[in-house]
């Protein structure tokens, strides 16, 4: 049964109206005649209180509550014995010194209280009343509030993450429309949390990419392997990578970049909601080739690389995804000759392979 009402309390995480019904729940597992879940939030109260005759409500509201703002309207069921309900109201109509008064409800005699959590965000307990003649309270019903107080806990700070992962997306989604190629902010399980308008263009164009589920996924393992490992390590450790990527339909190779940022949210509140410290998100970007690069890239790589202007060339056309062959017919020499410069353009730019080589040029003049 308990497990059951521990489901209901993390249904609450995504929908904030599921606190009456679980308020209600909460009535059906105690032997108490009455229980109560009170959440207090910078701005508004919630208070949920069930099985209350009227007579015993008077009595709380003047003794202990003091005509408190938030007991004024409450709604008498039709039987004319149950008193339930719930008002918001604003914080600073509460005063300082009263928000705890009215929670630590075991200050009283006919009051047991255990708070869930206190933080300058909100303050939650779950109370339980009983009547003069119920004598004590039943231990069953103390056991039942200290085991499912750490889960309403965990739901509440889980709300007030996805809360900030909200807000923090919007400011992600502005700035990375800014950034050039196609670029997707991630998780470390590759949940997307933010991509700009050309990073939707490139999943619906399919350059084996895609999405499931809300996750950026490689249709091709070797592009799927490739990037778990650079998200892997660039996540770990913090080292940005890039690499050429062999997409269909493309002479050239795609450009990828990944690199590490801070997600915003500190490794406590990750910890509170009961997930890893993951403190870090990250930035994938595809470039796709350039047709033609510009018209000062041959000057650049000789000044930058001390490449010779037949190795520049060289270099320029391995960029734009030409062909050893057609780009030996372009420079008007043998093959053998192009192949010679190509090894020597290889070594100054300290590449191993012609698509090391093809990435880093087109790295050099992305979003130029």
């Amino acid at each position: 049964m308990l497990d059951d009402l521990v489901g209901e309390i993390y249904e609450t995480v995504t929908d904030r109206g599921r606190l009456a019904k679980l308020a209600a729940r909460l009535q059906d597992e105690f032997t108490s005649h009455a229980s109560a879940l009170v959440i207090a939030e910078p701005d508004r109260y919630f208070l949920m209180q069930s099985n209350v005759s009227p007579d015993s409500a008077d009595a709380y509201n003047q003794e202990l509550w003091h005509n408190d703002i938030w007991m004024q309207q409450f709604l008498v069921r039709t039987s004319e014995t149950v008193l339930s309900g719930h008002q918001m109201c604003a914080y600073s109509d509460i005063p300082a010194d009263y928000r705890h008064h009215v929670l630590e409800a075991a200050d009283t005699y006919d009051g047991l209280s255990v708070r869930v959590m206190d933080t300058p965000e909100i303050t939650a307990s779950i109370s339980l009343y009983r009547s003069r003649s119920q004598d004590i309270f039943q231990t069953s019903d103390f056991e039942k509030m200290l085991y499912l107080a750490p889960h309403l806990k965990r739901s509440l700070s889980l709300q007030q993450v996805f809360g900030g992962l909200k807000n923090h997306s919007k400011l992600l989604a502005q700035a990375i429309d800014h950034i050039p190629g196609s670029a997707f902010i991630v998780d470390p399980s590759f949940r997307i949390v933010a991509m700009n308008a050309s990073a939707e263009k490139l999943l619906s164009d399919n350059h084996d990419l895609g999405s499931w589920q809300g996750r950026l996924i490689a249709h091709n393992k070797a592009i799927s392997d490739a990037l778990h490992h650079s998200l892997a390590v660039t996540v770990a450790r913090g080292i940005p990578a890039a690499y050429p990527l062999k997409v269909r339909d493309r002479a050239a190779p795609m450009i990828v970049r990944v690199a590490r940022l801070d997600s915003g949210l500190s490794e406590d509140a990750r910890s509170m909601a009961g997930g890893g410290a993951e403190r870090h998100l990250a930035i994938i970007t595809f470039t796709l080739p350039e047709a033609t690069l510009p018209a000062e890239a041959a000057t650049i790589l000789s000044t930058a690389y001390g490449l010779t202007p037949r190795e520049a060339e060289t270099a320029i056309l391995v960029a734009e995804g030409m062909g050893p062959g057609d780009a030996a017919d372009r420079m008007g020499v043998k093959l053998s000759t192009f192949r010679s410069f190509l090894k020597s353009a290889l070594g100054k730019m300290d590449t191993n392979r012609q698509s090391e080589l093809a990435a880093k040029v087109q790295s050099l003049f992305a979003g130029r």
